[in-house]
């Protein structure tokens, strides 16, 4: 995986997560503040759009990360970096505003008390079959997508996977890891384009969101692959970008209950219950949380460092570290 690939997996999950969370932004919004075709392009298109490419580029990733190891050490590094950080989070919600059952937790059967954990369950259950997905990948490709192409238009829902979105874009990154299609040279701008075409067009033209299959089969997967063309020309001029992808997933943990307290703030400051000013908050505030989880995801990281080298563990590794320097056992 070259350096400009590596560089746009992590700017494109740090754009998706940051407009993922606009679906999810509800504040109180002032008489007359409506923004129908603002909230369509960020919020629809470009929010809804990015489920998909993170489903993506999950299933492009575990195949090698199931291939380095063992089949239940895999399951269980994957357990405690999605379902354990989804209860956790999850307990915060329902001790903040209650819960009403055992989905608000785990989300079994249902979604989870903060709606957008249960990606995580899902991803989780999609890693957990992704032996599978590539052992019937590369015995029959095609087969095996028509069989997720049929549960992704039919949106078939099951207990096991609540999403059928996830299961056609998780089996279509493991399908472009085993198939992977070339892209004509210069692909980017014409991706780039599409992408704001159908946003516009989403906005203009609202009654063409209510086909099912121009959703499903244009939307969606255009909205993704511009979001990666942005993420690769960002990559190759901005690659500092990539930095940024640590920070992203405690944003995207935190970011229901950020938005809570934001949005509690606002409804107290009336002096700024005024069209123009909900706009400004409404636009910002997603970039305003990921700073604060930003901020204090280093504050933590910090503050565990402080702690693990007050511990003797780490003072005799540096003690070691300094013999071996010196050349003294």
């Amino acid at each position: 995986m070259d350096n400009n690939f590596s560089d746009a997996i992590r700017i494109s999950r740090v754009f998706c997560i940051l407009f993922m969370s606009y679906v999810h932004l509800h504040i109180l919004e002032p008489a007359g503040a409506e923004h129908d075709a603002l909230t369509e392009i960020v919020s629809d298109t470009l929010g809804r759009s990015s489920v998909p490419l993170l489903s993506v580029i999950s299933g492009y990733l575990m195949v090698s990360f199931f291939s380095r190891r063992s089949y239940l050490d895999a399951l269980g590094k994957r357990f405690r970096s999605l379902i354990v950080p989804m209860i956790i989070w999850n307990g915060i919600a329902i001790a903040l505003w209650g819960g009403s059952g055992i989905n608000d937790l785990l989300a079994l059967t249902g979604s989870s008390k903060l709606i957008y954990l249960t990606f995580l369950r899902d991803i989780f259950v999609m890693s957990a079959l992704t032996p599978l997905l590539l052992g019937a990948a590369r015995r029959s490709p095609l087969l095996l997508m028509g069989a997720i192409t049929t549960i992704y238009l039919a949106d078939l829902k099951t207990v096991l996977i609540l999403r059928p979105q996830i299961v056609f874009f998780y089996t279509a990154g493991v399908l472009l890891h085993v198939c992977p299609i070339p892209l004509r040279r210069n692909w980017a701008g014409p991706a780039i384009a599409a992408l704001a075409l159908i946003s516009v067009a989403s906005a203009v033209w609202p009654t063409m969101n209510d086909s099912h299959y121009f959703d499903a089969l244009i939307k969606r997967p255009a909205a993704s692959l511009g979001f990666w063309a942005l993420a690769m020309v960002s990559g190759r001029h901005l690659p500092a970008l990539a930095r940024l992808d640590r920070h992203a997933f405690p944003f995207f943990l935190s970011h229901g209950v950020l938005f809570h307290i934001l949005g509690a703030l606002y409804h107290r400051a009336e002096v700024l219950h005024f069209p123009a000013a909900y706009l400004i908050l409404w636009l910002s505030a997603p970039w305003i949380c990921f700073l604060v989880a930003a901020a204090t995801s280093c504050a933590l990281e910090r503050a565990r460092l402080a702690v693990a080298g007050s511990g003797p563990g780490l003072n005799l590794a540096a003690l070691a570290k300094s013999r071996r320097r010196t050349g003294r056992l």
